[in-house]
């Protein structure tokens, strides 16, 4: 009878604990001590990428607080992928690694997950955890690979929960690079012959710097790349790094690009070699041009906003032609480039309401042009107190000109990030995340979810489909 009545105390025990740290709201005005449960739910820049007719890949971090009753955070973080494919439609998030920072290793994604794909399906996603940067590859036919250490830090390398920067690139060929940042040491890249295993060829210090930002990666089919970053130079000001691989020669010497970039940048290579950075300092929006035949050319100014900080995106397809896009306050502007011309001139594509926001490009090789971006709604009808936005598209088709701007969300959300992607064929897809929210008094509950819009050129925008969400396992 003794040990029943200790069993039992032990389950009722064992149950306490158990709702105490799954509901513990229901504890808060009675006891002090308990799990005070306020889980903040985030996806960080979705991201996505398509190939091969209309298919693609998203990967996106999804990042989730909860908070201890000793007033600990716990942090989950799984770096997500989902994939597209016009025969089927959107299939179920994948989660390619899981991390807490309450478990024995305590890794938390510091990195977030860059994607490369090529035209024939082949991808890969590197991002950095703990120590170190990992890579997970998909192979058509076989799926996702199990994760793979790619780089581990030395003695005084990547800082444990250091914000670290990695990026990929990967051709038509299967050959890929990953570069990676190893704080204070410099900018490491690492090569992935098709066929092969990333140790099988050994990584290069091609900058030996100990501050950095936005380190990109670019690559095209005759297997150069170009590889950029930021270093600070004072209070919101940055110089623009480059260095470049040819495999006839290895990798070049860094040459500064630009010493005024303010906020972020965008670069793109050509097959021919041809390179376009734009970047944006301040209220205006600035390009520079790179040919083999010439080598870097003087920046251009290709647009200045009347009022406040310039956002702009920045296509380039195959052939080296351009377009940039850029915003003002009640006005969305395009500016074109060709290699033999230059930039077109900025010209209004799409006058608005009120405070458009985060633009997005693409263009495909026959030269059609998809245009997204962000529309402010003031006094929503859902919530007044709460910022909800649209997401507007407009397109250009070669042999017919811009057609009208049309509106691919159906409803209000708080949407943060959007990503858009084109394939050869004039076929897009925008992914975007939004919050929703719900407040009791000064207590706010997130449910972070990834949506997407799929055109094609014959059935033009299909319908709004919930590809990612927070709330799982």
């Amino acid at each position: 009878m003794r040990e029943m009545r200790l069993i039992v105390l032990l389950l009722v025990h064992g149950l306490f604990l158990t709702a105490c740290y799954d509901g513990c709201n229901t504890f808060l005005e009675t006891d002090a001590n308990s799990h005070i449960a306020d889980p903040r739910y985030s996806i960080d820049k979705p991201t996505v990428k398509m190939y091969d007719d209309g298919k693609a890949f998203v990967v996106w971090d999804l990042y989730h607080d909860r908070e201890h009753c000793d007033g600990s955070i716990v942090t989950s973080d799984k770096v997500t992928v989902n994939s597209y494919s016009p025969s089927r439609n959107w299939g179920k998030q994948y989660p390619l690694a899981k991390y807490r920072s309450d478990t024995a290793s305590g890794d938390t994604v510091n990195s977030l997950p860059r994607l490369a794909v090529n035209d024939t399906g082949q991808a890969i996603a590197v991002w950095g955890a703990g120590d170190g940067y990992l890579s997970a590859a998909f192979t058509p036919g076989v799926g996702w690979s199990e994760m793979e250490a790619i780089y581990k830090r030395g003695a005084s390398g990547i800082y444990k929960y250091h914000l670290a920067e990695s990026s990929v690139a990967i051709n038509d060929s299967g050959n890929a690079i990953a570069v990676v940042y190893d704080d204070p040491v410099g900018v490491y890249a690492i090569p992935h012959r098709q066929g092969l295993s990333w140790r099988s060829d050994p990584k290069s210090l091609i900058a030996n710097v100990s501050r950095i930002s936005d380190l990109s990666i670019v690559m095209n089919n005759r297997n150069q790349a170009l590889v950029t970053w930021l270093e600070p130079l004072g209070y919101s000001n940055h110089k623009l790094v480059a260095t470049g691989y040819d495999p006839a020669s290895g990798w070049g010497g860094n040459e500064i690009v630009s010493e005024s970039v303010s906020s972020d940048y965008t670069i793109n290579l050509d097959t021919a070699g041809n390179i376009v950075v734009v970047w944006g300092d301040a209220g205006t929006v600035w390009a520079k041009s790179y040919r083999p035949t010439v080598g870097w050319e003087s920046a251009v100014k290709i647009h200045e906003a009347s009022s406040g900080i310039a956002q702009y995106a920045f296509a380039m397809n195959a052939g080296g032609n351009a377009v940039s896009v850029s915003l003002d306050s009640r006005e969305v502007w395009i500016n074109q480039y060709t290699p033999d011309t230059g930039w077109s001139g900025t010209q209004v594509l799409q006058t608005v309401n009120d405070n458009p926001s985060v633009p997005r490009v693409a263009v495909d090789n026959a030269g059609n042009i998809i245009v997204a971006w962000q529309q402010l709604l003031k006094n929503s009808p859902q919530n007044p107190y709460l910022d909800e936005h649209l997401i507007m598209a407009r397109r250009y088709a070669v042999v017919s000109g811009w057609g009208d701007t049309v509106q691919i969300t159906r409803t209000e959300k708080e949407i943060r990030e959007i990503s858009l992607a084109m394939d050869d064929h004039g076929n897009a897809v925008v992914v975007w995340d939004q919050n929703s929210r719900t407040c009791v008094d000064s207590d706010c509950y997130y449910d972070a979810q990834l949506w997407a819009n799929n055109f094609t050129s014959e059935m033009g925008w299909s319908y709004e489909r919930r590809v990612g969400f927070s709330k799982q396992n």
